[in-house]
């Protein structure tokens, strides 16, 4: 009776061990893809008529934004975007793509305010959206 007692226990400890491990790397990976506790990823609203899709692992942020017009008017702009996350602000890379007529780019600095809303610090190459608000 001791010894199947004794295996109980074991088995016990064990699956405790394991759960306590489970937990921990779970709490890991859901770290390691936000920056300041806050994900990013989403669809974003833009005060210049776009729409942003935003994808945020870690500390790095991608996304592809395309100006919203009415069915059978040519896009004026579709852009992606490469940056990373210092603190609570994006610093990044962009480039209009074909999608859109313009053939703009440069670097760009957003300030994270929320986990709903972005705001444009500084800017070079003609970048025209200020303000982004999560959908």
């Amino acid at each position: 009776m001791a010894m199947a007692l004794s295996n109980y226990w074991i088995v016990f400890q064990t699956l405790l061990l394991l759960s306590t491990l489970y937990r921990y790397e779970a709490n890991c990976t859901a770290l390691e893809n936000t920056a300041n506790g806050i994900d990013l990823t989403g669809t974003w609203k833009c005060n210049d008529g776009g729409l942003y899709y935003i994808r945020q692992l870690s500390n790095t942020v991608w996304w592809s934004g395309v100006q919203q017009v009415p069915s059978g008017y040519s896009v004026g702009f579709s852009n992606v975007l490469y940056g990373t996350i210092q603190s609570s602000i994006i610093n990044a890379q962009w480039c209009d793509v074909p999608f859109g007529r313009n053939r703009l780019n440069g670097s760009i600095a957003v300030e994270i305010i929320s986990a709903t809303e972005l705001r444009k610090k500084s800017f070079t190459g003609g970048f025209g959206g200020s303000i982004w608000n999560k959908q």
